[in-house]
């Protein structure tokens, strides 16, 4: 029975380190002077005509569920917009709705199991609720590697752009181009965007929609280059050829961060798990080793305030070595 508290408490902790990880890395973005000043810069530059004089959008209106009225109903709830985001972000076909229930189904499936194994309701709730972070915890993981490989795609996307552009080709024309070359998921992204200049869209709006599927930094300066362009004037292909260098300058410097932090990312990664992976290993050789201290309050105390200082420098460290470029 102790052994089964012990995985029910370090699935929990284990939980809430992701948790505050993924806290303080929303906080840090959204909040944070540098990333705030470069956010209002952008945002100035290609959102500022997407504001209409009271018109109808043409662009397709998200849809959170298949049942008309809870569709309706969650669009009532700014989380849920941000939800939607975030799943078109990771390349998702989940609708909210759908993701919805996955969560509702990973907090009963870790109540029900940790309701079993450990016959406490304070310890399977504890659980549940920090286990059904794990959904979105996937989602943000998927959604990292497909902005890690549009990264990579898209210096190769701009120079083929700019390439078709310098033969004579119209802008739409080489976006078009562009998306039949390029591989996946940047060629989809790509295509929309050609569809909906071909339609009859702003470039403005069209730059802007472009950034809000992508949000990458890079896909942001290519949309201001472009929509700079198209205001000021000048030599097109020449400015995507900087946009390109600056492109590949970043993702090299982003590889080589990368491999210069790599021991210090180790590091946290093991000193985080090593606590848990040797308590469990101590109560399986010595199933009642745990016991003086969990039975009473001020050892449970003590128990969890060690498990949260962990928890607390595990984050610390990853902050350390987490580089912005």
């Amino acid at each position: 029975m102790k052994i089964t508290l012990l995985l029910a408490v370090f699935l929990g902790s284990f939980s809430l380190i992701l948790l505050m990880r993924y806290a303080f890395i929303w906080w840090k973005a959204r909040y944070g002077a540098n990333n705030a000043l470069l956010n209002e810069r952008i945002n100035f530059l290609v959102n500022r005509a997407t504001e209409t004089d009271g018109t109808p959008s043409i662009f397709k209106e998200p849809l959170f569920s298949d049942s008309p009225e809870f569709n309706n109903f969650l669009k009532k709830f700014p989380w849920a917009h941000k939800l939607n985001d975030l799943i078109i972000g990771a390349g998702s076909n989940y609708s909210v709705h759908n993701f919805l229930m996955i969560f509702a189904g990973f907090f009963l499936a870790s109540f029900i199991v940790a309701m079993f194994m450990a016959e406490s309701m304070a310890v399977a709730f504890y659980t549940a609720v920090l286990s059904s972070i794990i959904p979105f915890v996937l989602l943000k993981i998927q959604k990292s590697r497909r902005k890690a490989v549009i990264e990579r795609q898209l210096p190769d996307m701009i120079d083929f752009i700019g390439r078709s552009l310098s033969a004579g080709h119209s802008f739409p024309s080489a976006l078009q181009a562009g998306a039949l070359q390029s591989p996946e998921p940047l060629a989809t992204q790509f295509r929309l965007t050609y569809e909906q200049l071909n339609f009859g869209v702003a470039l403005k709006d069209v730059m802007a929609d472009l950034v809000k599927r992508l949000e990458t930094e890079e896909v942001r300066f290519f949309a201001i280059a472009v929509v700079l362009n198209r205001e000021v004037g000048g030599n097109l292909t020449t400015l995507l050829a900087d946009v390109t260098k600056l492109m590949r300058q970043r993702l090299t410097a982003k590889l080589v961060i990368r491999s210069l932090t790599s021991e210090g990312r180790s590091t946290a990664m093991f000193l985080g798990v090593l606590p848990i992976v040797m308590a469990l290993l101590m109560q399986l050789i010595h199933p009642g080793y745990f016991d003086p201290v969990l039975q009473t309050s001020a050892g449970i105390k003590l128990y969890l305030g060690t498990a949260l200082w962990a928890c607390v420098g595990f984050l610390l460290m990853r902050s350390i070595i987490s580089v912005r470029v």
